[in-house]
């Protein structure tokens, strides 16, 4: 059972997981993400996830346009930041973020296929507040309900249990 409103639903059909509760929260995200990918089926992907637990979703396919997004809409609560893409990869995307002062404390989570020693560090050494591998899973809604409530005493537990429990 999920802390977002039951079991999630399988989109092959299969069984329900319900395998571990949900980390954090419950009821909707009352948010917008900002989905920086270049491959149009991970927009998608994540949209519906997104989009079930009540976050609004703004989707974009490059660094630069991330940015301009970024700089028109103040409604952008959260990042959800491809790494591997054409023109302006994530790593640079997300060190341009960091260099606009009004987005110095927006929550960037690094959403990436690699999965390799060191990448989450050179995520976070380029400015993203956490990082995820892909495939995600419905949890990632534990871990974008914890960086959204920022003065919340539970969110660093939350975040650290989503990463005990990511090799599930």
């Amino acid at each position: 059972m999920s802390a977002y409103g039951g079991e999630w639903p399988r989109a092959d059909g299969a069984e329900p997981d319900t395998r571990a509760p949900g980390l954090y929260g419950g009821g909707p995200i009352d948010t917008t993400a900002l989905i920086v990918d270049d491959d149009a089926r991970n927009i998608i992907a994540l949209t519906a996830l997104l989009e079930r637990a009540g976050i609004s979703v703004a989707a974009v396919t490059s660094g630069p346009q991330a940015l301009t997004t970024l700089t028109e809409r103040a409604d952008v609560g959260i990042v959800l930041m491809d790494i591997m893409m054409p023109e302006m990869d994530g790593y640079q995307t997300m060190l341009a973020i960091r260099k606009l002062p009004e987005l110095a404390d927006l929550p960037i989570i690094a959403v990436t296929g690699k999965d390799a020693d060191g990448e989450r560090e050179r995520c976070l050494n380029a400015g993203a507040s956490d990082y995820v591998a892909k495939p995600v899973s419905p949890r990632l809604l534990d871990l974008i309900g914890a960086w959204m409530s920022p003065h919340d005493p539970a969110r660093t537990d939350a975040v650290a249990a989503y990463h005990r429990h990511d090799d599930d």
